[in-house]
């Protein structure tokens, strides 16, 4: 990242899609300077075990995420402050909605940010 640069996630015109479990979701951004391969690798393993519908094998990578995560890392929860540009229109699946974009305002290097909603 770049400083001065807006950056969307997961893109600008894109959203997230979420599940049919109802209740408290929680995202985690990572900041490094440098790429982490052993993150990567376990993220690869998750990605693989979620593809396969291995439950033993998700909750297993998704722990060892969180592990790596805590061990070298700082979780922040982040203050997101509302952007003062336009709604971003988003069009999926047939249906339409907009939102406001929202930005990080506490951001550092080598860190994780944990930004937590409820999905009803």
């Amino acid at each position: 990242m770049q400083q001065g640069v807006q950056y969307f996630v997961p893109a600008r015109h894109k959203s997230f899609r979420l599940d049919k479990n109802r209740g408290k979701e929680t995202l985690y951004f990572v900041a490094t300077r440098q790429p982490d391969a052993m993150l990567e690798q376990q993220y690869q393993t998750l990605l693989t075990a979620q593809k396969n519908r291995n439950l033993e094998t998700i909750a297993v990578a998704q722990q060892q995420i969180m592990v790596s995560m805590t061990k070298k890392q700082r979780i922040i929860e982040p203050e997101l402050e509302n952007d003062d540009s336009q709604p971003v229109e988003i069009s999926e699946q047939g249906e339409r909605f907009s939102v406001l974009p929202r930005y990080f305002n506490n951001l550092c290097a080598e860190c994780v940010y944990k930004v937590t909603f409820e999905h009803r």
